[in-house]
Formats: C-alpha cells, structure tokens, sequence
C-alpha cells in the first residue's frame, strides 16, 4: 500500500466514524517517524515487526507481542508497524 493509499483508507475510517481524527494524526505522526528511519530499520531488524508508539520504536519476534507491549506502556496511543522481509498473512 503507497502513503496516498494509507492516507486514503485512514480518511475513508474517520469519514465512517471508526477513527477519530485524532487516532488518524496519532497514526500519521508514527507513519513519519518510521518511514524516516525505513532504511536502518530494514537493515538491522530483518524478520522482525517493527512500530512506532508515542515516538517510541518497538521491536517484537511477532505482531501480538508488539501490540501487547505498546498497549501495556502506551493503552492510549496509536501504534504504526511493519513486518521487515515478510508480510504478515
């Protein structure tokens, strides 16, 4: 999914209510701050989920233990990631 996709599909959310535009700000702000470290991020975290909570980088051997991390620290913010060398299916 490009940026524009992202913003879109985070636009049509706050648009049907299932995201504050807040959430969405949260979100985009955690978005920037990943994708200005996409490069050291791809090379030194291969095979592990990468995100970003409250300006925060978090690493995790899987996406539940990521999110639960970032809830546990951080229960009311937004939390962007990627899996780095996989897609998550």
């Amino acid at each position: 999914m490009t940026h524009e996709e992202f913003v879109d599909w985070l636009r049509d959310e706050v648009r049907n209510e299932r995201m504050s535009e807040s959430e969405m700000d949260d979100l985009l702000r955690q978005k920037r701050l990943f994708d200005g470290e996409r490069s050291i991020i791809e090379s030194e975290y291969y095979r592990r989920v990468v995100g970003y909570v409250a300006g925060y980088r978090r690493v995790a051997n899987g996406i539940h233990e990521l999110i639960d991390a970032a809830k546990a620290q951080f229960p009311d913010n937004m939390i962007y990631f990627e899996p780095v060398g996989f897609t998550l299916l």
